[in-house]
Parts: C-alpha cells; structure tokens; sequence
C-alpha cells in the first residue's frame, strides 16, 4: 500500500476512533467488566486455598491429672480448634459473649476414672447445639477422647500384666505406672503404623482457574465481544445513510474504506484490553506481567479475531436493531460456552469439546496458561494462533460480503 492510501486508511480510522469520547464507552468497555471482574472474583475465590478459621473452645481443667493434660494436648493439635484455658467463671463469661464457641469442662476425678475403667464424662457446653462451630468442637473432642481411651486401653493392659509379673508395692507405685503407659501409648499414636497418603489424579501443575484469575480474563473476554456493538451499529448506520458509498467517491479504494473500518476495531479492541489486563494486574493481583510477551500476543491476537468478528456483524446485519441483537446474542454464546462465565475444566469432556469449537475458549486457555501454569510466548502460539486464525475467517468472509449499499 503506498504512502499516501496509508495514509488516508489511517485518517478514516481515527475517524471512527471519535467513539472513544463517548461517556458510555467508558461504562460498558471499562466500569462494567471491572465491576464484574471485583463481583465473580470473590464468588469464584477458592475457599479451599483458604484454611479455616479455627473454632475458639474454652478449656476448664478441673482435675489436673496426666489423663486431663494429654486430652489437652489432643485438643491442641486439632487444627480446627484453638483451645484457650480458662477459669470456670471466666469461660462462662467468655461463653455468654460470644468470645468462644464452646467450654470444655473436666471435672475432678477424671483421670482416676480412666485408670479404673469407668467412662468418665467431659462435659461441653455451647451457645447453639445446632451450630457449625458446635459441630466442629463436638466432632474434636470426640476424637480426641477415641484416642485417649484406646491409649487408657493399653495402659491398663500394661499395668495389669506388670502387676501380675511383680505386685506394687502401694497404688500410688501403680498409678504412676499407669501415668506413665498413657504417655507412652499416646506417643505411640501420633507415629501410626499405617498412615493413608491422598493424592490427587489430576496432572501435576494443573490448577483450575478460581477467584480473579478466572474473572478478570473472563470478564475481559465478554466484554471486548460486547464492545463490538458500537462500531458494528455504526456500519450498519453508515450503508443505511450512504456515508459509505459516499466514501467511494474519495480518492480511497474499496480494499483501503474495509482495512480502514477494520483497523479502528482493532484499535479499540487493543486499548480496552491493554487498560483490563493492566488493572487487572494492579487492582486485583493478576500476574498478567509474570510474562508480558505471552500475554501480548494473546491480546494481539483476540483484537485481530475481533476486528474480523466485528467487520462481519456490521456487514451481515441490515438494521440496527440486527447488529446488536446479533452482538449481544454472540457475546453470551462465545462467553459461557467459551468459559468467560465458569472455568471448562468443570465441566465435562462433552461441553469442553463444544466449548473449544470457538475462539473466546482458546484466548481464555491462553489467558489462563499465563496466570496459573507461567505459560511464555512460545507455550500460548498454539491457542494464540488458533484464535487469529478465526480472525482470519472472519475477515475473509466479511471482505467477501462488504456491501457499500443497503
């Protein structure tokens, strides 16, 4: 192309860039993505990166023995409480609150039951049975107390044959053998002879997208086919008023009025996705940045596919009522089949097929190899250059049915 019909391609596209002083652009290519990118990144936050809060349980010791101490240690190494010793009076206190969930009360004589056999009760009262802080302290000392009667088990056992082999001299000798086979029996459970290993199926380095890294790429997927509906319209009202066939009479080919209306396009396809993924990485801590490389190319490439994608609805559509039908109507199949709504790796192997049929899925696959996996430029070719290849399509056909008049 030479100087001079360059230069003519790039005054009708600055022409058409005049859209971005419209006060709504800013709304609907900015404000509403990022509004939504903040909204489903806190729905779609992975709660289970997030460990729980543990459940305050007060812990009145009224009996003092080694059996009461070793049930301590049990209910302290349970990560989903967090004991806190108190007085009777003070735990109550703390009860009525609300500054713990429950209190855990040994009563006196506790330890001198588990050594006779008997079942010793704790007591554990809470402000709401029903509660699922309740459910967590009930479940915890449940445990714990399993445990410390299988050890209380074995140290009677121990006790009974020792004493048989050679009787103790008093019971006080027999109790401090007893205290002293507890202890030993609950260090031996801490090292069980058979541990279960749980490990996951799913690839190594494979993590499902969750929170922002699923919601900004998403939301700047939707929103980026959305904002296709103002120059889409904009074509269409120009064939209709004849501003286009006007534009042949101008110095300007046919081949130079269609890259032209493409170029603004891909323009403000390119300045919309440049200011997402930058605020993106500031606002909401997206490592869009981790590889600038990467991340342009498939920017690069889903503004290409766009302008194609944008170039035809406008040629397509004979109305303006058409094209934003049509706009808005693409914006929702291209979103949720591609992924921009929930993340593919959900969902199964049927409507991840069907999903990969379009090219929002590959620029998402894309997006998503960057911010979870540490994907380079040369590890995003594949779905960055399966995306300009729909760009290419697009183009194509819509240069093969450009009309000038309505």
């Amino acid at each position: 192309m030479r100087k001079g019909s360059a230069m003519r391609v790039l005054h009708l596209a600055a022409k058409d860039l005049r859209a971005l002083r419209d006060p709504r652009m800013l709304l609907f290519a900015l404000a509403m993505p990022l509004a939504l990118t903040f909204l489903f990144g806190m729905l779609m936050s992975d709660s289970s990166e997030r460990a729980p809060a543990p459940v305050p349980v007060a812990w009145v010791d009224q009996d003092g023995s080694e059996a009461s101490a070793i049930l301590s240690g049990l209910l302290s190494a349970n990560m989903g409480i967090e004991l806190r010793p108190m007085g009777r009076d003070e735990a109550d206190a703390a009860l009525a609150g609300s500054r713990v969930a429950g209190v855990i009360t040994v009563a006196s004589g506790f330890g001198a039951s588990l050594r006779e056999g008997a079942r010793p009760e704790v007591a554990l009262l809470v402000a709401d049975v029903n509660s699922g802080d309740a459910g967590v302290a009930r479940a915890a000392l449940s445990a714990a107390l399993s445990r410390l009667s299988a050890a209380a088990r074995a140290a009677r056992a121990s006790e009974d044959a020792a004493a048989a082999w050679r009787p103790f001299e008093d019971d006080g000798s027999a109790a401090a053998f007893f205290g002293e086979g507890l202890r030993t029996a609950n260090e031996l459970w801490r090292t069980p002879p058979v541990s279960l290993r749980l490990t996951s199926a799913r690839a190594e380095g494979v993590r499902t997208p969750s929170g922002f890294a699923q919601s900004s790429p998403g939301m700047l997927v939707q929103f980026a086919i959305f904002n296709l509906m103002g120059a889409t319209v904009a074509l269409v009202l120009e064939r209709q008023s004849g501003a286009l066939r006007r534009l042949l009479t101008t110095p300007m080919s046919r081949s130079g009025i269609i890259v032209g209306k493409a170029l603004a396009i891909l323009v403000i396809a390119l300045l919309q996705q440049a200011i997402l993924v930058t605020i993106g990485q500031v606002a909401f801590g997206v490592d869009y940045f981790s590889r600038p490389l990467a991340t342009a190319a498939v920017v690069l490439s889903f503004s290409f596919c766009l302008a194609g994608l944008g170039l035809l609805i406008g040629t397509l559509a004979k109305s303006e009522n058409a094209a934003t039908a049509v706009t808005l109507v693409l914006m929702s199949v291209l979103a949720a089949l591609g992924g921009a709504w929930f993340p593919l790796e959900i969902t199964g192997p049927a409507f991840s097929a069907i999903g990969h049929l379009l090219p929002s899925a590959w620029a998402l696959d894309a997006f998503h190899s960057i911010l979870l996996r540490g994907a380079g430029l040369s590890d995003v070719l594949l779905p960055a250059g399966i995306v300009f290849a729909y760009g290419l399509a697009f183009l194509g056909i819509a240069i093969w049915r450009f009309r000038f008049e309505q």
